[in-house]
């Protein structure tokens, strides 16, 4: 207890000592002491201490005051808690120490020093271990802040990228607006909308050139300089490189702000937003149908050369003769018009010509103005002009009506036919043949790889204009012949190295070498033997859109397009000056070939020969501009696109589109014409208004060409020029062109794919005949032919393909009944041939040194094989019937693989009609139907009114004893003329074959043929059956 109180004595420290000037009231009181090493307040609650008897109290301890005692007692239990820690540490060495003992005792140390040594380092290494703990603490940190740096930074980095990316897009905006401007000051939204929907494919290299200079040069100097400025801020530091950005940003704005408050409000955007969603019936209203009028030829029809020149207007004239300018820089074509016929009443000294309306002020704008009497406004929400496979196709023009009246038609040009929608809608409308760019590199008109200005210049225009002319005047046939100018497009036009410049601006003189070109050409043809009876008309397609020939002119002056009619069949009825669009030139070009006009007018246009107000002239400029701001509803009907790709796939789908095969149906070498046949096409949810067949040549031309259809047998023939190309590696599309059930939409399917030579276009089971005659038209020289055959292969091969056979260089006896195995290879006008009977195989090579292997087999478990080259993989079928491989020994490759399965049953039935008088009804018989794949039979007769397409009826037969099938419908009064029925069988494991087909008038007299008249009631219906036949006649 002595040594206890001794401890106590030694530890008690002053730690805590009474608050100075404080005295303990009772031993029961608080005491605030002060906390000497912290000083810090802390109320102790002291309890009283309770002595027992027993208790030893040592009489120095008694003597000590009671705040002492105290002290000592706090003292004790923190000696305690101090004694309890080293106890526990004393535990922990001592585990130490076992662990050592156990190491020493382990590695035989027996000597203290070592025991202690071993320790040490032991202590040495945790210390090593607790530093190298605190310096990876201290580096995770430092790499945490580097990382955060570095994030700071590629933020920075991407920020700044995005800045210069959206000042780069905002310049560009800007400078191209500005481009826009400058190059077009009177553009117009109309004109944008279809401009951007249509393909650039064409677009001259001085307005892709023009582009780059004015608006993506300059976008790149200023984003590089804007670079530039962005690395110098970031050296200098955060701030400048925040302060850089943020100016761009401003910058930025201000570009896309001023460069869409310009677009906005040049282009009229809020005024074309505004009509846009305002609809107008006034063309509805207006519009007379080509289709639905009377026009009426002269029995011997006139020649046509019409001549759009580019960019031309009256304007050009001086102010004496109706012009706006001062000089005259258009002085022949004044003098031209003047002497002809430019509706300007008996003041000829003062040039009239036609407005250009809304949608017409642009190249393909104003030639469907003048050849459909129609504004160009196209629905660009539901299809573009670079997607469309059709254009217009409710609408009949100019071109189609001289198409169906005979006229051979051709449209050249400069430039690259396909821009901006031309190629596509002369084709549809007139089926045009192109003489072009293309068209002239392809022919040597131009060296290989000449470009000037949109592609070459009018002066080697205007000379193949004259051989075209002249060659198809030669045809006797008569002729329309259009031609589009290019030099005087803007900006600033082409000037020819044999132009005069008589004036001091280069526009003007481009255009006075213009109007020297033109009357040149004109006085050409009046020396020519055809031409009076050929009628040409001049007119510019659109006012110039040049930023700034026109700028000093009245602005009072109503600018109008040059107009002249020359060698007109017809004159004027009331010689009074008359108010026009180029609307109008549609019907009056027509009225100038002779045709009479029932009504004198034709889609929004009036024949300016006759006395008929025309529109302009009835409502005024003003109003019928206003009209035609506006949206039309009737005209997106019009446009086919009143039916979305999506509806449309969605009614094939529906509907279903029949299979049709493509065949070269002739070749003719000395012509260098090939034409194509695509038969066995049937659309069962309408009606298929044409079908048009694309073809791409070697040399990347292209030719797309309407094929006719022959009505009686369902097939279209399109013939296609091969000149630049022959047969050999051409690429055909063929598309049908298809009407939907009864909106004036159209829409396009594509039907046939193929790239090849045409004579081995690959052909169905059924056109073995037509497969082996276009291989005929192979050279032998070049073409290496294979025939084999498997089983019996000839039971129903027929004569016409026997000969077929024999045309190729096949002989006679190649059919004989005495074998029944045999093959052919012909090559280079020489024929391998063997006959057997069983299987037969051989091998040899080609005249070019390539290996083949060819075998014929019956039907004993054997195949007939052919292979060619070194890839010996087997390029038949293996099944029963004849097999033809064509090999081309130059390019080293097979071209061409069919396979006729001739010796099945092909699908086959007889169809006929009968008309029972009293019932009023037409039953359809199929007899003998034969079913080629086995299995449950099907049998159906499609028949519809050539009337109304949309008349149709598809039902199945019946039978009773699966041979003779019939079905009997209602006549409902239709005229027998006009209806139409095809036979289709399929099995339930088959699609469905076209076996027969005919006008109804046809199969009611097929069932006179077919029908006994053995007793009266049947000799009765067969005089029915002539009666209505005769009615169907008439």
């Amino acid at each position: 207890m002595v040594n206890k109180n001794r401890n106590l004595k030694k530890q008690s420290h002053s730690r805590y000592s009474l608050k100075k000037g404080k005295r303990p009231a009772g031993l029961h009181s608080q005491y605030v002491v002060i906390n000497a090493d912290k000083n810090a307040e802390k109320k102790v609650d002291i309890k009283p201490v309770v002595h027992k008897e027993t208790d030893f109290i040592p009489r120095e301890e008694k003597k000590k005051p009671l705040l002492r005692r105290f002290q000592m007692r706090q003292k004790d239990i923190e000696a305690k808690k101090l004694r309890e820690k080293k106890i526990e540490k004393a535990s922990r060495n001592l585990e130490k120490a076992k662990t050592t003992y156990a190491l020493v005792k382990s590695d035989y140390v027996d000597s203290k020093d070592d025991i202690k040594s071993k320790i040490k380092q032991l202590k040495q290494d945790a210390k090593q271990q607790k530093k190298a703990l605190k310096e990876a603490k201290k580096s995770l940190k430092a790499s945490k802040k580097e990382m955060k740096q570095s994030s700071k930074k590629h933020l920075g980095v991407f920020t700044s990228v995005l800045a210069v990316l959206l000042f780069a897009i905002s310049t560009l905006l800007y400078f191209v607006v500005q481009w826009l401007i400058r190059t077009w000051p009177n553009l117009k939204m109309d004109e944008l909308m279809y401009e951007a929907t249509a393909p650039l494919e064409g677009t001259g290299s001085n307005m892709i050139d023009a582009f780059i200079q004015q608006a993506v040069v300059p976008m790149a100097i200023v984003v590089v300089i804007a670079i530039i400025v962005i690395v110098i801020l970031t050296k200098a530091g955060t701030l400048f490189r925040r302060l850089g950005k943020s100016i761009l940003g401003v910058v930025s704005c201000i570009c896309v702000g001023i460069a869409g408050t310009t677009f906005w409000n040049h282009l009229d955007v809020g005024t074309y937003v505004e009509n846009q969603t305002t609809t107008s019936d006034f063309i509805k209203d207006e519009y007379v149908d080509p289709s639905k009028t009377q026009l009426t030829f002269p029995e011997k029809k006139r020649n046509l050369i019409y001549i759009y020149c580019e960019s031309m207007e009256m304007s050009f004239a001086d102010q004496a003769n109706g012009g706006a300018r001062d000089e005259n820089v258009i002085p022949r074509l004044t003098a031209l018009a003047e002497e002809n016929e430019d509706f300007s009443g008996t003041d000829n000294s003062q040039l009239n010509g036609g407005y250009s309306m809304p949608s017409t002020t642009w190249t393909m704008g104003g030639i469907f103005a003048a050849t459909a009497g129609l504004p160009l406004q196209t629905d660009v929400g539901r299809n573009t002009m670079s997607t469309q496979s059709t254009f217009f196709p409710g609408i009949t023009t100019l071109g189609d009506i001289l198409e169906n009246a005979g006229y051979n038609q051709a449209f050249s040009c400069g430039s690259p036919v396909s821009f901006g929608g031309r190629e596509l809608y002369l084709q549809e409308h007139g089926n045009y043949t192109f003489h072009d760019y293309e068209y002239a590199q392809a022919n040597g008109i131009i060296p290989r790889g000449y470009y000037v200005w949109w592609g070459f210049e009018d002066a080697r225009l205007f000379e193949m204009a004259k051989n075209d002319i002249t060659n198809m005047a030669s045809s006797g046939q008569p002729f329309n012949y259009t031609l589009l100018t290019v030099d005087t497009h803007f900006e600033d036009g082409y000037l020819d190295s044999s132009a005069e410049n008589k004036f001091n601006d280069h526009y003007s003189n481009v255009f006075f070498h213009s109007d020297k070109q033109v009357t040149e050409f004109v006085d050409w043809c009046k020396t020519q033997p055809w031409y009076d009876n050929t009628t040409i008309v001049i007119s510019g397609d659109h006012p110039t859109m040049d930023s700034d020939y026109m700028e000093n002119i009245d602005p009072e002056y109503q600018r109008r397009v040059y107009t002249c009619y020359i060698n007109s069949a017809v004159s004027v009825e009331n010689n009074t000056k008359r108010t026009f669009t180029t609307f109008d030139n549609f019907p009056t070009t027509l009225a100038a070939l002779g045709v009479q006009i029932d009504g004198d007018r034709l889609g929004l246009g009036t024949n300016l020969f006759s006395s008929k107000q025309t529109l302009t002239e009835q409502y005024g400029l003003d109003k019928e501009k206003g009209e035609l701001n506006k949206k039309s509803t009737f005209m997106s009907e019009l446009s086919g696109n009143d039916v979305s790709n999506e509806e449309f796939q969605e009614y094939l789908n529906k509907e279903g589109i029949r299979s049709s095969v493509v065949y070269l149906q002739s070749y003719d070498s000395d012509a260098k014409t090939a034409t194509l046949s695509v038969d066995d096409i049937f659309y069962t949810g309408g009606n298929i208004d044409y079908v048009s067949v694309e073809v791409t040549h070697p040399d990347g031309s292209r030719q797309k060409v309407k094929a006719t259809h022959h009505k009686s047998d369902g097939r279209y023939d399109a013939v296609i020029d091969v000149s630049n190309g022959g047969i050999e590696y051409q690429t055909i599309s063929v598309d049908a062109h298809i009407r939907i059930d009864n909106s004036d939409a159209l829409k396009t399917q594509n039907i046939y794919q193929y790239s090849g030579n045409l004579a081995v276009i690959p052909c169905e089971d059924n056109l073995l005949q037509q497969t082996l005659h276009s291989a005929s038209a192979l050279d032998q020289r070049r073409y290496a032919i294979f025939v084999t055959t498997q089983g019996d292969a000839f039971a129903q091969m027929t004569e016409a393909e026997k000969q077929e056979l024999i045309d190729l260089g096949i002989p006679q006896t190649f059919f004989d009944e005495g074998e029944n195995t045999r093959y052919a290879v012909l090559s280079k006008g020489t024929t391998v041939l063997k006959e057997g009977v069983g299987y037969i195989r051989d091998s040899g090579e080609l005249a070019n040194g390539t290996g083949y292997t060819i075998s014929s087999a019956d039907s004993d478990g054997s195949y007939a094989t052919i292979t060619v080259g070194n890839n010996w993989q087997n390029l038949t079928n293996y099944r029963d019937g004849v097999h033809v491989v064509i090999y081309d020994m130059q390019a080293g490759s097979v071209v061409g693989k069919c396979d006729f399965n001739t010796a099945e049953k092909p699908w086959n039935a007889q169809l006929y009609t009968t008309y029972d008088e009293e019932a009023d009804t037409l039953t359809f018989h199929a007899d003998g139907a034969v079913n080629a794949a086995g299995g449950q039979l099907d049998v159906e007769v499609v028949v519809w009114d050539k009337s109304d397409i949309n008349d149709k009826l598809e039902i199945g037969m019946s039978s009773s004893n699966n041979s003779e099938w019939s079905v009997t419908i209602d006549r409902d009064d239709k005229d027998i003329k006009n209806l139409y029925a095809v036979c289709y069988l399929r099995s339930r494991q088959s699609n469905w074959h076209r076996v027969d087909e005919g006008k109804v008038s046809d199969l009611i007299e097929k069932g006179l043929l077919m029908t006994p008249v053995e007793i009266s009631e049947n000799t009765t219906n067969t005089q029915n059956n002539e009666t209505v036949l005769q009615e169907g006649e008439q």
